[in-house]
């Protein structure tokens, strides 16, 4: 009994994929070229050595003498807070709660997480801190996939 092989060339398979991409050559080197300047990017250097609470932390602008901690859902996109939500279930007793936290959400600036031109929404949990004179938004970390 013979067996036919389904298996293809791989001398075939370069050969296409070197087509595919003789014949789009402009846009394949153009899109190598804006791979190569973020990586090379003095933010994007920056960010690699940055901690990563800090990455998650935008700042809010002054607290108005209104100390505390609101925890939220956010719905972020066009580098904007769309809508929020308080979350009840973060809530501490040993905490002093923020009254008017949304007010704070207006001046995050999220333009830093979103490529020019996307359409994407993000759903983040975080909390709106005021301390020291100043209120900031810190993104709860997003949990490891299983």
């Amino acid at each position: 009994m013979t067996r036919t092989s389904t298996a293809r060339d791989p001398t075939k398979q370069f050969n296409e994929y070197w087509d595919l991409h003789a014949n789009n050559a402009k846009e394949f080197r153009d899109h190598l070229a804006a791979i190569n300047a973020v990586i090379h990017s003095p933010t994007a250097t920056a960010a690699l050595r940055a901690d990563d609470q800090k990455l998650r932390t935008f700042s809010l602008g002054p607290a108005g003498g209104h100390p505390g901690v609101a925890p939220f859902t956010l719905l972020i996109a066009d580098g904007k807070v769309l809508s929020s939500l308080p979350d009840k279930s973060s809530s501490s007793a040993s905490t002093t709660t923020l009254p008017n936290a949304a007010q704070y959400l207006k001046a995050a600036d999220f333009r830093t997480l979103f490529p020019p031109a996307s359409k994407a929404h993000l759903i983040r949990t975080g909390f709106v801190n005021c301390h020291s004179g100043a209120c900031d938004l810190i993104l709860a970390p997003i949990p490891p996939s299983r």
